[in-house]
């Protein structure tokens, strides 16, 4: 197994980076016997890692770059002034100009 190690270590890399499940299935099926288990081994222990990283949150693919901020409302800090005057606005708007009596 140790004679093997580096060129097994970097077969289950090729087999890490592939992001398709089942080619990634078919590599470890068709990687020599000798090696399967080590390969197995790795690609278990990427799995966990991935999974911790996604459950602590903000878990991205090494080579994403960040996300752009979405286009959309900017949202101020709180301004009573802002908020009050909208308040009356909306008040202002909802009384009536003059009386009806039916």
């Amino acid at each position: 197994m140790f004679e093997h190690e580096p060129l097994s270590a970097e077969y289950a890399k090729r087999v890490i980076d592939e992001r398709r499940e089942d080619v990634r299935r078919k590599m470890i099926d068709e990687c020599p016997k000798e090696w399967r288990t080590y390969v197995i081994s790795r690609v278990a222990i990427h799995r966990r890692q991935v999974a911790l990283a996604a459950s602590q949150g903000g878990h991205r693919y090494a080579d994403s770059p960040p996300r752009a901020p979405r286009p959309g409302r900017c949202f101020s800090p709180p301004n009573p002034g802002i908020a009050a005057s909208a308040i009356a606005g909306i008040r202002a708007s909802l009384k009536p100009e003059k009386e009806v009596h039916p």
